[in-house]
């Protein structure tokens, strides 16, 4: 493993990124099962109807998740576009400064 720090924390913190987007993928579509303050009450609503639907979608906690998980997903496919790309471009520097033919 090389000693570069940047890919040392690479190598240490995907294996729990990859873990914590698994368990964040399937959760985001689902209202958070801590009450929000409103809900944390023994007393019952007067005159309100109970909509569990627009409850979920609008629920401020998913959305944050939703937005982090978007990010996440966004944050590894740009990384691994980009290692893709940086490995083809040392592959081809790298022959070329060493005098190989190109690859077809």
């Amino acid at each position: 493993m090389p000693s570069d720090p940047s890919v040392q924390t690479i190598a240490s913190e995907l294996p729990n990124l990859l873990r914590q987007l698994e368990q964040a993928r399937d959760a985001q579509w689902r209202r958070s099962s801590v009450p929000s303050p409103r809900d944390d009450t023994t007393e019952r609503s007067q005159g309100v109807r109970s909509d569990p639907t627009a409850n979920t979608a609008l629920d401020p906690r998913r959305l944050r998740l939703r937005a982090a998980v978007l990010r996440a997903e966004g944050n590894l496919e740009r990384f691994a576009e980009a290692v893709q790309a940086n490995t083809a471009e040392l592959e081809a520097t790298y022959s070329a400064w060493a005098g190989e033919p190109a690859a077809a």
